[in-house]
């Protein structure tokens, strides 16, 4: 994940989707665990 942002210029936008994605499957993983 860290690395998509890294290689994604889109800015700001971008990265608030990646984090908010990031967030979201870390979220279901804990509730799966």
């Amino acid at each position: 994940m860290v690395q998509r942002v890294t290689i994604a210029p889109q800015g700001p936008e971008f990265r608030r989707f990646v984090m908010g994605y990031w967030r979201l499957m870390d979220w279901n993983m804990s509730r799966v665990s």
